[in-house]
């Protein structure tokens, strides 16, 4: 499915979880930060599980899945605001339209007659929206109860044990308060406790106490929340950075858990008298009745904590693994099932469009067939470093891919990926590759860290032969605004663009330019506009009239991203470059930059720090699809024309392709 606006159809996505709902001892559902639900079959005596089932749920990504008490549906909310219920069956039963976007967080009432919902923070104020639905079992139907408003940020909520009370979190921060925290005046600055009844009426709030700093006993801050648990005897478990309030349902403090090093809580799990906390740290601590029974060598940070069998195994998700964990075994076992490694960097397609590679941060490229996204056919190792570029030779077989050591490695994906030979070295870190253009490509283009350009061709015995080498942008000295990288230190190239002819190159500099070049290493022009960083870089020829021109003929077009959250055109019009055209994504209310841009049937992509896709058509410049596609920041997007499609990778672990289609 679609949404009506979007002109994205998604083809698939591989994903690292990092948050789980329903585990079973025969089966495991994981929610994926994207827009796909992944059933996975569990072997028990095997402790291994099969990825079974790929279900696209929601028109963009899913931020919570849950299931009502006792009952095969499954409901997942969508970062637009979709909630869509489905029976055991994956048929989806009913669909709540968008009534706001950005639903955080989701939780059923103990006797499934109620689902509640957490809608980030609008406006100004920032206070939070709590949507409260009725739930028809029968019809498997959600019918929409009310809107609460609170008075300040909500950071999460929960209904109490008989269901009759919802208890929230809200932290009085806003824009006037962060001001005051900045001034150092937090006197307007608390945590509160709140409790709701089912009508909407706000009953009774307490202020939690405030943290002692360990550094400066005099000096006290709010303790801003991480978690929340409810038990089955009508306590709550609040955790705070370095402790754990245990409350009762007057909202009374009835004990306190402190930890000697400030480690942070993310998930609980509240039993009866035993809470189990997975901490930064990497303990997976034990208490019971508030003492603490022992401490497990366990992951660490962990998003989400179940059990596969109460009392006795449970699972543990973590930003690369899901981990099995057998408490009565002495000493604990814990079994790793690990996917993908770690962040995603680097991505290209070959070109047919047939299959897709990418890279990651622990030196680790993989490649899917497309049509066949459940697991990679191959894999290939450029030794321990970060990827940062991956390129693909057009018509080959062939890859590179530039890492953080200054290394370049090829691959020839019909031989071994084990021990990649490196085949050009750099003199800092790699940030951006790009073969020249054309059918026959025989160069490379590189940008470093440190600013520097470099050509290499390609031999026919496979060797690389430097033939260009230019120090193109320089660190800044003087007044300037640092908000952004290190322009006083490096003045990184982030994107490289071949001319159509290949006679000239565009480098995307930290240093706020875009600068074009020719093969003797003379500067020619700079395009200056950009207020921060431009990150990526796409130089076309096109015919007039598909920018909404109105004259005859073809000229060149460049276009730019930047930090600043716009895109612009430039045009080349009689050897002079002018800006034709600025795109903005300010409409993303969340703090963003664009990281990458990519151009796709006569329209302009775009990817953003936060995970969001934007596009627009280059002739009318209007805006054709948006949509929240990825949980983390976007670190790779490439186009492809013979199949119609872009592909993108994230530092969530997620590479997603995706058909373009312009409705």
């Amino acid at each position: 499915m679609f949404h009506p606006l979007f002109g994205f159809i998604f083809d698939w996505i591989i994903r690292e979880s990092i948050s789980v709902y329903r585990i079973l001892v025969q089966w495991i559902l994981l929610i994926f930060l994207s827009n796909v639900q992944i059933r996975w079959t569990y072997s028990p005596q095997e402790r291994q599980y099969t990825r079974s089932r790929d279900i696209i749920a929601n028109q963009d990504a899913i931020t919570t899945l849950t299931s009502p008490p006792s009952s095969d549906y499954i409901v997942t909310t969508g970062f637009s605001g979709d909630i869509i219920v489905r029976d055991a069956d994956w048929s989806i039963k009913s669909i709540v339209p968008d009534l706001y976007p950005e639903i955080l967080f989701a939780y059923w009432s103990n006797d499934g007659k109620y689902f509640l919902a957490t809608v980030e923070p609008t406006g100004e104020e920032q206070q939070t929206i709590l949507l409260l639905f009725k739930f028809n079992e029968e019809l498997g139907e959600l019918e929409f109860d009310m809107r609460i408003v609170g008075e300040n940020r909500l950071f999460d909520g929960h209904f109490s044990m008989d269901g009759d009370y919802i208890f929230c979190i809200e932290q009085s921060w806003n824009s006037v308060i962060e001001k005051k925290r900045k001034d150092n005046n937090l006197d307007d600055e608390k945590v509160l406790f709140v409790v709701y009844n089912l009508k909407g009426d706000r009953i009774k709030e307490v202020v939690l106490p405030e943290l002692i700093d360990k550094d400066n006993p005099d000096l006290s801050y709010p303790g801003y929340v991480q978690a929340i648990q409810t038990n089955r005897n009508g306590l709550i478990a609040v955790s705070r950075r370095g402790s754990i309030l245990i409350m009762n349902e007057n909202l009374d403090i009835v004990h306190e858990i402190l930890f000697h090093n400030y480690r942070v809580v993310k998930t609980m799990i509240f039993d009866q008298d035993d809470l189990i906390c997975d901490t930064t740290s990497g303990k997976l601590s034990i208490y019971r009745n508030g003492e603490l029974e022992r401490d497990i060598h366990s992951v660490s940070g962990g998003y989400f904590m179940d059990w596969a069998i109460r009392g006795e195994t449970m699972w543990v998700i973590d930003d690369a693994s899901i981990n099995q964990i057998n408490l009565t075994d002495e000493p604990v076992d814990i079994v790793k099932h690990i996917y993908h490694d770690m962040v995603c960097c680097g991505i290209d397609i070959n070109q047919d469009g047939s299959q897709v590679a990418c890279g990651d941060f622990s030196g680790q490229v993989l490649i899917w067939n497309t049509d066949e996204p459940g697991k990679p056919i191959k894999k290939g190792s450029a030794g321990w470093m970060p990827i940062r570029a991956l390129i693909w030779k057009k018509g080959t077989d062939y890859i590179n891919i530039g890492c953080m050591d200054g290394n370049v490695y090829a691959w020839n994906i019909n031989e071994n990926g084990d021990e990649l030979p490196v085949v050009f070295t750099m003199d800092d870190a790699i940030t951006s590759m790009k073969w020249e253009k054309g059918d026959n490509p025989y160069r490379i283009a590189a940008g470093t860290t440190s600013g520097t350009l470099a050509i290499y061709e390609h031999n026919e015995d496979g060797s690389f032969k430097e033939v260009f080498n230019l120090k193109a942008h320089k660190p800044s000295s003087g007044e300037q605004d640092l908000n952004f990288g290190s322009m006083n230190i490096f003045s990184e190239i982030w994107s490289i663009s071949w001319s159509p002819n290949n006679q000239y190159i565009a480098t995307a500099s930290e240093d706020q330019t875009t600068r074009i070049w020719d093969l003797d290493g003379n500067e020619l022009h700079q395009l200056i506009g950009h207020t921060t960083a431009v990150t990526s870089i796409e130089w076309i020829s096109i015919a007039w009239s598909d920018i909404g021109i109105n004259q005859p003929g073809h000229g060149e077009a460049i276009l730019t991203c930047a930090d600043d959250q716009t895109v612009m055109m430039w045009i080349n019009t009689e050897d002079q470059w002018e800006l034709h055209h600025v795109f903005d994504t300010k409409a993303i209310t969340e703090w963003h930059t664009l990281t990458y841009l990519t151009i796709l049937d006569n329209s302009v992509v775009v990817v953003t720090q936060n995970g969001w896709i934007y596009a627009w058509d280059l002739r009318s410049k209007e805006r054709i699809a948006s949509g929240k596609m990825h949980m983390g920041s976007v670190e790779g997007l490439v186009s492809n024309i013979s199949s119609n499609c872009f592909a993108s990778c994230s530092s969530d672990c997620s590479i997603m392709v995706t058909k373009f289609k312009v409705n």
